[in-house]
């Protein structure tokens, strides 16, 4: 099964000084080998997190795209486009987005479910 990474897991391995950067390359180590995907919003987000002047040991957005294209040219990459909205009545029930957690699932979720492929939506927690 392909695992669909969230940013937090990306962000996790991208950021060598990140609290949680072993339990976050050994867990992707252990649970990606049928394939990983990454989206824009997992992509973006990584990199807009990572790069912002707020963020404990930031990095150049250079350096941070260098490291993920590496990750992507990966043989287990699948990258899932994003070519819907939000705002598209026919795609979402908003009444049934609650909360800020479940945006970035479930606006991934309409583009994965024209996939031929199985997916997990991951969010990793570690101790």
């Amino acid at each position: 099964m392909v695992t669909l990474l969230g940013a937090n897991i990306l962000i996790a391995i991208c950021a060598g000084l990140h609290e949680n950067h072993l339990a976050a390359a050994l867990w992707f180590s252990k649970n990606t080998g049928d394939g990983w995907a990454s989206c824009p919003l997992t992509q973006n987000g990584t990199l807009r997190i990572v790069s912002a002047p707020a963020y404990p040991n930031r990095r150049p957005v250079a350096r941070i795209v260098a490291q993920l294209q590496s990750m992507f040219d990966a043989a287990e990459h699948h990258f899932w486009k994003d070519d819907i909205s939000i705002a598209d009545a026919s795609k979402f029930n908003r009444d049934g987005i609650v909360g800020h957690h479940q945006l970035p699932i479930s606006i991934c979720l309409p583009s994965l479910s024209r996939m031929a492929v199985a997916c997990s939506p991951t969010t990793a927690v570690f101790p």
